[in-house]
């Protein structure tokens, strides 16, 4: 799965967890043109990048994937329930649903 990871994440979720289970992870922190990227701007790079974004954020970002949508066009993103295999967020499983990202 390739997921961009918002900034509210330490990178270490990405090295040392989802990539070492074989995701195409990268976090906002390790990329300095994606620090301080508004949530749009975050969305639509995840989109170039054909990736689902991992977010706490999910209000913000599930309006803007019904805006997506509603320009019918395919959002890749991420279940609430993919986030249980990280260790440091179980029990607190949220995210931007859209197809794709499985």
């Amino acid at each position: 799965m390739r997921l961009l990871i918002d900034e509210h994440y330490p990178p270490s979720i990405a090295a040392a967890q989802l990539r070492e289970r074989g995701h195409d992870a990268v976090s906002v922190q390790e990329e300095a043109d994606l620090r301080g990227m508004t949530d749009a701007g975050l969305f639509a790079e995840a989109q170039r990048r054909k990736s689902a974004v991992l977010t706490e954020n999910v209000a913000d970002y599930m309006i803007l994937d019904a805006e997506y949508r509603g320009r019918h066009l395919c959002a890749l993103g991420i279940d609430p329930d993919e986030q249980q295999d990280i260790p440091e967020r179980q029990g607190n499983n949220r995210g931007c649903s859209g197809e794709g990202a499985r």
